[in-house]
């Protein structure tokens, strides 16, 4: 047999798993930005809901100062309202933050 073992990771290959997570860390990071972004600049009450969705499963501590600031906004309808303060609790209990 001339080349490596089945089953062991060549420094080739592990270069490559090491430059896939780097890049799954970069998206993973973009798509926070943006979520965060369209959290407070939504284009329409809809969209604002579907990133409300997103940051309950996957929101940060970080994002709880932006959910009070976004609930400020007395014109959102009841739905809304209570998607933050979903959203606010979810993260919460997630991050063992109030």
């Amino acid at each position: 047999m001339t080349g490596p073992k089945q089953g062991r990771v060549t420094s080739a290959k592990r270069i490559d798993l090491e430059t896939r997570e780097r890049l799954i860390e970069v998206r993973n990071f973009a798509e926070m930005s943006q979520r965060r972004l369209d959290l407070l600049n939504p284009s329409s009450e809809q969209h604002l809901r579907a990133t409300l969705w997103w940051m309950a499963e996957r929101g940060e501590k970080e994002d709880l100062e932006l959910l009070r600031k976004v609930s400020e906004n007395n014109s959102y309808s009841e739905k809304t309202k209570e998607l933050i303060k979903t959203a606010e609790h979810k993260i919460g209990d997630r991050t063992k933050n109030p």
